[in-house]
């Protein structure tokens, strides 16, 4: 007990780590999470879209926001638009069509 005294030199200073680890984990967990869907470009290729979690609440709305913005094309600059948005899942989730799933797997991150 004693070198647990010595050591926290009161409640207070052994609580605030504590506390601060608490709250770095709070707000870990409080980041939105970042969506895949799988969509089919106006030029008919298929594609793996990415969306930032920031812009959307759920898988629904991912969607919504694919369709809105289109993906990059691979010179990074130009952005293709979206024809269809055949499903969208949480980055740690898999998808349900196959196809999805294959494309998923050949995508890098």
């Amino acid at each position: 007990m004693e070198m647990i005294q010595r050591v926290c030199a009161g409640i207070k200073l052994c609580t605030l780590p504590l506390l601060l680890i608490a709250g770095f984990s709070a707000s870990l967990s409080a980041q939105p999470l970042d969506y895949k869907c799988y969509v089919q470009l106006n030029n008919g290729k298929f594609q793996i879209a990415f969306i930032d979690g920031a812009h959307a609440a759920d898988e629904r709305s991912a969607m919504q926001v694919a369709l809105a913005q289109g993906v990059y094309a691979e010179d990074g600059t130009s952005v293709l638009k979206i024809n269809k948005v055949f499903e969208c899942r949480r980055l740690n989730r898999s998808f349900v069509n196959v196809e999805a799933i294959k494309l998923d797997e050949r995508t890098p991150r």
